[in-house]
């Protein structure tokens, strides 16, 4: 969605006819829109406890990018719940082990599903950008170099050398150990 927005709007606004680097632009929209939206929450988590701004960053980035530590835990209920349904009441165990029941209110419910609501877009948005900053490095072919790939360097040099015990060696590198694997069972004499 925002690689087709981020096209649209080049396309539109900047009359390009080909948008270069889209990945990349879309990476750092993502990045931006996700630290805003770490932000915002923990400025409005920030009166529910009594950490500081940065932990409550902390705190919201290490939840929603499922890394979870455990070394900051938002509250810490004294009471134990044993039975949960929506059309009962929830039945909790205090300190004292005494068990009581307690309504749950429609407010409690709302308040419960905008929580979900909330960490389950906060999921959604951390794990884009960790994609779009993946594509973006593909898309700038910033990944380490395959241990089977030859260089261009090599292959100019073999290309050069293209005669071997009168038969042309092949350019690709599947074909080059095709080639070695059927020179060396030909000097071998079982």
């Amino acid at each position: 969605m925002v690689y087709t927005t981020v096209t649209k709007l080049e396309k539109k606004i900047l009359n390009s006819l080909e948008p270069k680097k889209i990945k990349t632009k879309s990476a750092v929209i993502l990045f931006l829109l996700m630290l805003a939206f770490l932000l915002v929450t923990a400025r409005l988590h920030k009166s529910l406890s009594d950490w500081t701004f940065v932990e409550e960053v902390y705190f919201w980035f290490i939840t929603f990018s499922t890394i979870g530590f455990g070394d900051y835990i938002h509250h810490k209920s004294h009471q134990r719940l044993t039975q949960l349904s929506i059309n009962s009441p929830a039945i909790q165990e205090n300190e004292e082990g005494i068990l009581h029941s307690q309504k749950p209110s429609a407010l409690k419910i709302f308040a419960a599903m905008g929580y979900m609501c909330h960490s389950i877009i906060g999921l959604c948005l951390v794990s884009s950008v960790l994609n779009s900053i993946v594509e973006a490095l593909e898309e700038h072919k910033c990944r380490p170099r395959c241990l089977g790939c030859v260089s261009r360097k090599t292959q100019a040099h073999a290309d050069v050398n293209d005669d071997v015990d009168g038969m042309e060696e092949p350019n690709t590198p599947q074909k080059r150990l095709t080639f070695a694997t059927s020179s060396t069972m030909t000097d071998v004499e079982l």
